[in-house]
Formats: C-alpha cells, sequence, structure tokens
C-alpha cells in the first residue's frame, strides 16, 4: 500500500538516505547536499528520510496517495489526530495496528489487550518508567483510565516508547 512504501522509505537509515536521494529522486544535487547538511546538523527530525519517502512515493503511487500516506504517518507517530484529512483517518484505520476500547478503560489493560505489553506486569514496568503515552501525554499511573479527551472522531494513540503504536478505537 502506499502507506506501507511510505514507511518503508521513512524507516531508512540515516546511513543510506543521501545515496537513495541520490538514485531515486529527480532532486538537484545541490538540494540534496543542503538537505543533508541540515539533517547532520538535526539528525533527530528525520527531515531527510521525510523527503526520501515523500518524493519516492510521489513517483511510484503519485501525490495524492503521498499526501494521504505522509498524513497518515504524522499523525500516527505525534502529529495531531485532530487535523487529520478523512482519506489519512481511513488509511490508519486500514493500515495501523488498532484496539477497540471502552471510554473509560484501564491504560494498564488495555496495554496487555492491544499487545503493547505482554502481561500486566510488563504493563506496570512500562507505565512506572514512563514509557506509555496517550496522545503524547505521558501515563502517569498504572490505574489512569481512559478519557473522552483522549479520543478525536473516536480515535486516540496509545504509544509505548517511541514507535511502538496502537490506535485505539472507540467501541
Amino acid at each position: 500500500s502506499p502507506f506501507q512504501f511510505y514507511q518503508f522509505w521513512l524507516n531508512q537509515p540515516d546511513e543510506v538516505v543521501e545515496r537513495y536521494l541520490k538514485m531515486y529522486s529527480f532532486i538537484p544535487l545541490e538540494d540534496i547536499e543542503a538537505r543533508m547538511q541540515a539533517h547532520r546538523e538535526n539528525p533527530g527530525a528525520r527531515e531527510a528520510q521525510e523527503t526520501l519517502a515523500r518524493v519516492v512515493t510521489e513517483l511510484v503511487h503519485g501525490p495524492a496517495a503521498a499526501a494521504t500516506a505522509a498524513a497518515a504517518s504524522s499523525a500516527l507517530f505525534g502529529g495531531d489526530l485532530a487535523s487529520l484529512p478523512k482519506e489519512a483517518h481511513a488509511v490508519i484505520l486500514a493500515e495501523a495496528p488498532t484496539c477497540r476500547v471502552s471510554r473509560d478503560a484501564v491504560i494498564l489493560d488495555v496495554l496487555v489487550e492491544s499487545g503493547l505489553a505482554s502481561s500486566k506486569g510488563d504493563a506496570r514496568r512500562l507505565i512506572e518508567g514512563k514509557g506509555v503515552s496517550v496522545n503524547g501525554r505521558t501515563v502517569e499511573s498504572v490505574d489512569q483510565a481512559l478519557a473522552s479527551s483522549d479520543f478525536v472522531d473516536g480515535l486516540g494513540r496509545l504509544k509505548k516508547g517511541k514507535r511502538d503504536v496502537v490506535v485505539l478505537v472507540l467501541k
């Protein structure tokens, strides 16, 4: 899918991005060098990977699919669910791991149910280690439950660490 394709390119390591931009895009070499310089100054921003993912996805799947994949990826991994375009909303539901939950579910239980934790003990350790967030807000207590404010258009984002994400869907 365009989303999976975009994610593949977005997850490329720093060491190969410059070479791939030169091989798989029509971006002028001077522009690639400028982007790589900015990337070396702030690698955490991952702007070079985002450029690679967007450009290659546009070439293969078209600009509309690339924009939708980028919006879905951004919302899924840290952006704002409130400003999610309808097409990206559908992509997230189709492509991302999801877990149907009730509005007042205890986050400890949701971690186990979603597969982000292997047991309640594992979930407890993750929460106590400040490794879990709901829509970017760190879960502070093992007794914390989901609230209405955790959902936008019936969707929420439960995250373990930086990369493990599950979309919460209201029942």
